[in-house]
C-alpha cells in the first residue's frame, strides 16, 4: 500500500457531501458525492467522488449507456472549478472501494493519475476511452 496516500480532513470537501456542479448539457440533473478525501506529497489534496445522473455512451451496456461512475480521483483544484452549490452533507456512499483499489493499484505502480480537468471534461474522456476502438 502507498504510505504517501493519507486521508485528511484538510479539505472543504468532506466525505458524504453531495454537490451539484457544470454538468455535460445531456446530463443537467448529475451530482456528486465524495467518498474519500486524501493527501499526497506530489498530488495535494486528491477529491475522489462518485458520479450519478449521468448519459454516458457505453457499448458495453446493454441500454448503450451508463448513469454513474463510481470512482473517480481528481485534483482538489479541479474539484472547487466544477462545483455549483452543495446539497447535503450526509448522503449514502455508495460501493466504491472496488473501484478505488483498482486506481490505489494503478497509482502505486505509477500506471494511474488524477484528473486535472473540470469534471465534464473528464467525463468527455472518459467516454472517449469507453468507445474507443480496441
Amino acid at each position: 500500500m502507498n504510505d504517501k496516500l493519507q486521508d485528511t480532513d484538510n479539505s472543504i470537501y468532506k466525505v458524504g457531501q453531495l454537490w451539484s456542479y457544470k454538468t455535460r448539457p445531456s446530463e443537467p440533473d448529475s451530482e456528486f458525492i465524495v467518498i474519500k478525501v486524501e493527501t499526497h506529497p506530489d498530488w495535494g489534496i486528491i477529491v475522489h467522488i462518485s458520479l450519478r445522473g449521468l448519459k454516458v455512451k457505453n457499448h458495453y451496456n446493454e441500454s448503450g449507456f451508463s448513469s454513474i461512475i463510481v470512482h473517480l480521483p481528481f485534483e482538489e483544484a479541479s474539484i472547487i472549478e466544477s462545483v455549483t452549490e452543495k446539497l447535503a452533507d450526509n448522503a449514502p456512499l455508495p460501493d466504491f472501494q472496488d473501484g478505488y483499489s483498482t486506481w490505489q493499484e494503478a497509482f502505486d505502480q505509477g500506471k494511474g493519475g488524477v484528473w486535472q480537468w473540470p469534471i465534464a471534461k473528464a467525463i468527455d474522456a472518459m467516454e472517449d476511452i469507453i468507445n474507443s476502438p480496441k
